[in-house]
């Protein structure tokens, strides 16, 4: 099996390994909304030994991929529009594919996951949970029967797809930044 990965690069091997760990959590983002930090931590023992494996390495811009992840998901976690493993799935993103790219990934999902929730809002008609104008305190409060049913029936976007396909497109169509 070695043998084959010598028709690829570095790079396209990184790529590949990085789309292999989000296929498995995309699955089990999809399935259960929720993505085990073993699988996480995992993959970030495998790009770490990667990265070790490589003649002339830039651990440096693996490192600030891995930061750079971690730093841009960290503000739509904090207002509670993406879950804890979606931060930690760009960390592993950037772990892999280094921080240039890490920013290209995270506009491509952006623009996936607003497709996706506007498809959920407009074609599906399905009330997403962040974006319920339910947030008053004494509404919450006074109807908290009524409010678990109707948060039954809203759906979570599984947002770890849509870094998947931002990982896809950024291989082939990358943004061009410079830092």
């Amino acid at each position: 099996m070695t043998a084959y990965l010598h028709y690829f690069d570095l790079e396209t091997t990184r790529f590949l390994m990085v789309v292999i760990f989000l296929v498995l959590m995309s699955y089990l983002d999809i399935t259960s909304n929720i993505v085990s930090n073993a699988i996480m931590i995992t993959a970030l023992l495998v790009s770490f030994f990667m990265m070790m494996t490589m003649d002339n390495a830039n651990y440096t811009h693996y490192a600030f991929g891995l930061l750079c992840g971690l730093g841009l998901a960290i503000l739509p976690f904090a207002f509670g529009l993406m879950g804890g493993a979606d931060v930690k799935a760009y960390a592993v993103v950037g772990s892999y594919i280094g921080m240039s790219y890490v920013i290209s990934t995270f506009v491509y999902s952006l623009v996936f996951g607003c497709l996706l929730a506007l498809y959920y809002l407009f074609i599906n008609k399905t009330q997403l949970k962040h974006f319920s104008s339910e947030h008053n305190y004494l509404y919450e409060h006074n109807h908290q029967m009524e409010h678990e049913e109707q948060d039954k029936q809203k759906k979570a976007i599984a947002f770890i797809p849509c870094i998947l396909a931002g990982v896809i497109l950024t291989y082939f169509y990358p943004l061009e930044w410079t830092l």
